[in-house]
């Protein structure tokens, strides 16, 4: 019996130890916004025999026809047309009856991107035009600091309340994923959008 009070007393004291050495904490949670950089703009031409076809004498021109019209259109316009890619597969999955393709551009220059988009020719229609942003590490940083300081100060708002002061941050957890360099590719009308960054704070509470 005196045993398992010695036990009974060892553990009591061990959790009242345990709970001394946990510090007082206020956890709060904040958002700021932002626009992202953008880096890469991205448009789909499509080239199809649909566009032009004859259905009383036929197909008028074929598509290798229409492809190097259009090659020599973008040439003029000062595009290389070496920065097309092809993608057979995804023409096949726009549904068109008529032979065609799908030409993708990539470009960091966003005139080069008017310039393709205003310059059509018949038989080739712009299938959309995307952008790809990120969040530079420096801006990552920016970011970091000016939510952690907005978060202190409703800390201590919270924290005055309670006749406590808020004391050095304990833990922080940020709430991007990993690769927030990489936001992926947008319409283009998210161009300046503004994207929120989350992160949440503990401070000690003295």
């Amino acid at each position: 019996m005196k045993k398992l009070s010695l036990v009974c007393v060892k553990m009591l004291v061990s959790v009242y130890i345990y709970s001394q050495q946990t510090p007082a904490s206020i956890e709060v949670k904040g958002t700021v916004y932002f626009v992202p950089t953008v880096y890469t703009y991205s448009t789909q031409i499509v080239i199809s025999q649909d566009f032009l076809y004859d259905y009383y004498n036929g197909d008028v021109r074929s598509l290798d026809e229409i492809k190097q019209e259009y090659f020599q259109k973008m040439a003029a316009e000062g595009i290389d047309p070496k920065g097309f890619k092809e993608d057979k597969l995804s023409y096949l999955s726009l549904g068109y009856k008529k032979g065609g393709t799908l030409l993708i551009i990539d470009t960091n220059k966003k005139k080069d991107i008017e310039t393709i988009i205003g310059n059509t020719i018949p038989g080739a229609r712009v299938n959309g035009t995307y952008v790809k942003v990120s969040l530079p590490n420096k801006k990552t940083q920016e970011l970091a600091t000016k939510a952690i300081e907005k978060l202190r100060k409703k800390a201590e708002m919270i924290a005055e309340k309670q006749n406590r002061k808020v004391g050095a941050i304990l833990k922080i957890v940020d709430h991007q994923e990993d690769e927030i360099s990489n936001f992926g590719m947008v319409p283009t009308y998210h161009e300046k959008a503004k994207y929120p960054y989350s992160v949440t704070v503990t401070f000690a509470l003295l």
